[in-house]
């Protein structure tokens, strides 16, 4: 299922679509793994997954939010969203980031003795395009998406410091 980004007539409502349902499909099917090959473990392990879990939900209404402004504003034959190109840009890193979060959250959760300093999301691009970014409605949903991905750096960095510590089981 892939959605054609058409830059031309200024039509993203396929690209938002694809964000929200490829996003939610990985999610889903990371939930869905993780919750049957770990059922049984407690709960602390899962920590991260449902912080990183919240952020993805967050994303995906984010991503929902910039595509109604924008078929608000062609319905009225207005193109009042003029950083649209840099919100897609930016939303589009914080996906790749989410994703890679995920996956560094089942490396360290299946690896408990794994450890490394050298995963990190880089947040640069971002802090570039925020830079340039005007106060709009736009600006506003960019600042969410900057606060995700900070989020998500956090998240990571937190999963990095636990992962020298390897998970005990508490209560059996």
């Amino acid at each position: 299922m892939f959605y054609a980004l058409n830059i031309d007539n200024h039509d993203f409502s396929g690209f938002f679509k694809f964000l929200v349902d490829s996003t939610s499909l990985i999610i889903t099917f990371v939930l869905i793994n993780t919750l049957i090959k770990e059922a049984k473990k407690g709960y602390h392990k899962f920590r991260h997954l449902k912080r990183l879990y919240k952020s993805v939900k967050n994303f995906n209404s984010l991503v929902e939010g910039v595509d109604a402004l924008d078929q608000a504003g062609r319905s009225v034959g207005l193109d009042r969203l003029e950083n649209k190109e840099k919100v897609i840009e930016a939303l589009t890193i914080i996906r790749a980031d989410l994703i890679a979060a995920l996956k560094l959250e089942k490396i360290f959760r299946e690896n408990p003795d794994f450890t490394s300093n050298s995963f990190a999301v880089n947040l640069e691009p971002l802090q570039i395009l925020k830079l340039s970014e005007q106060s709009s409605e736009y600006g506003r949903l960019f600042n969410e998406a900057i606060q995700i991905g900070i989020t998500v750096q956090e998240e990571m960095q937190s999963l990095q410091g636990n992962a020298s510590k390897p998970y005990r089981r508490t209560g059996v």
